[in-house]
């Protein structure tokens, strides 16, 4: 694959990843440099094997269409519960006033590889149309998984100076985007597949 198509497919790939990165840093009052990379290697990592183990669901479903159809649709209402249930925790923390809003702590290893997963379904997809081409996958892999990387660290430290200024109005904000992301999901066809 061409960079000239990679690069935006890359970008394209990794902007759900990046809004949620920056959800993410609003809720922790400070965003030191070992999160910000923590974050950016599980989004990046997993943006990275998503398309590879596309490819390899794309040859084991060939001819396959409906299980497929079936695997795109688990895949967005699975996203769109773990998004929700994210955001939803973070809107519950602080509006319901109970002292500093936890939110979802980017630090957590469970939720922050939930949220890379759900974040990378679209991945998934791209790994099946990749392979399907005959392209280099590994190769696609690497660089889509590099872009959400860079892209992630930068939502992160962009985070740090809007959150630990203003922490309960950014994390009213990170908690509607996950709500927003996961509907975007759920709704759009095109979204997961």
């Amino acid at each position: 694959m061409e960079l000239s198509t990679l690069l935006p497919l890359s970008f394209g790939l990794s902007a759900d990843a990046f809004a949620v990165a920056l959800a993410s840093s609003f809720s922790i009052k400070y965003v030191r440099l070992n999160k910000a990379l923590k974050v950016a290697l599980f989004f990046g990592g997993f943006q990275g094997m998503m398309p590879l183990l596309g490819g390899l669901l794309g040859v084991g479903l060939r001819g396959g269409a409906d299980r497929w159809g079936l695997l795109l649709l688990v895949n967005r209402w699975l996203a769109f519960g773990i998004l929700c249930a994210i955001g939803g925790k973070m809107l519950r923390d602080v509006l319901g006033g109970e002292g500093e809003p936890e939110g979802c702590n980017p630090g957590d290893t469970a939720a922050l590889g939930l949220m890379a997963i759900a974040t990378s379904l679209d991945a998934l997809a791209a790994g099946v149309g990749i392979a399907a081409t005959g392209q280099g996958l590994a190769a696609a892999a690497t660089v889509i998984g590099a872009v959400t990387f860079g892209v992630c660290l930068m939502a992160m430290l962009l985070g740090r100076r809007i959150g630990c200024r203003w922490v309960r109005p950014a994390t009213i904000a990170g908690g509607l985007i996950l709500v927003a992301i996961g509907f975007k999901i759920l709704l759009d066809p095109m979204a997961a597949s």
